[in-house]
């Protein structure tokens, strides 16, 4: 099996009805007939996959032999979100750093200080970069990001928690988890082990290419 990617296409809407003529449209321009379609791999949204209105009910009426696949990364993906939430260590880490970035990435004045003060730590590496609940190639771009920048967060933090109002007192309990040991090593102990899931997810997509 051989992928190519055919371009990124702006939506009107989320219905599935509009998706499908979307998609019909794009094969047509691709000369590419809807006949030859032998499969459907999509995620799990009933957009995308519901039996009574999705996507794949719409192509489906147009080739019988388009068959619906899961999607097989999207499918490990969701098996390995699962999996780090059994481990309280790394998920409690990373539901702090999730919180603890967004907040920062919110507001233009609070990475106004980040990068103030990565010029002055002399911070190479100072983008923080958000988290994304099951793309696992993201994650792991996350936690290194979070890692290679963990003084300049908890410095962030500690000017944050100088302001008046919820900001301060948000920041005040974030700085005392992110100081904290486990929080930490939750961090690293969920780095080391999402690398080999992003290997497991490489050898999947890489299978099927």
């Amino acid at each position: 099996m051989h992928e190519d990617c055919l371009g990124f296409y702006e939506l009107e809407s989320q219905h599935a009805k509009h998706i499908t003529t979307v998609i019909l449209d794009v094969l047509a321009r691709c000369n590419l007939n809807v006949e030859a379609c032998r499969g459907q791999p999509y995620d799990g949204a009933a957009t995308m996959s519901g039996v009574h209105g999705g996507v794949v009910v719409y192509i489906f009426r147009r080739q019988k032999k388009a068959f619906f696949v899961h999607c097989n990364e999207h499918c490990l993906d969701l098996t390995l979100q699962d999996l780090t939430k059994v481990s309280i260590t790394i998920s409690v880490a990373l539901n702090i750093t999730k919180d603890v970035i967004n907040f920062a990435r919110r507001s233009p004045k609070r990475l106004n200080i980040a990068e103030k003060l990565s010029f002055e730590l002399c911070i190479t590496s100072s983008q923080l970069k958000p988290l994304c609940p099951t793309l696992w190639t993201v994650r792991v771009s996350f936690m290194n990001s979070l890692l290679a920048n963990y003084h300049l967060v908890q410095f962030v933090i500690q000017e944050l928690v100088e302001q008046k109002g919820e900001s301060g007192i948000k920041a005040a309990d974030w700085l005392n988890q992110v100081e904290n040991f486990q929080s930490f090593f939750g961090l690293k102990l969920g780095k080391f082990l999402l690398n080999f899931f992003l290997i497991a997810t490489e050898s999947v997509v890489n299978g099927y290419s």
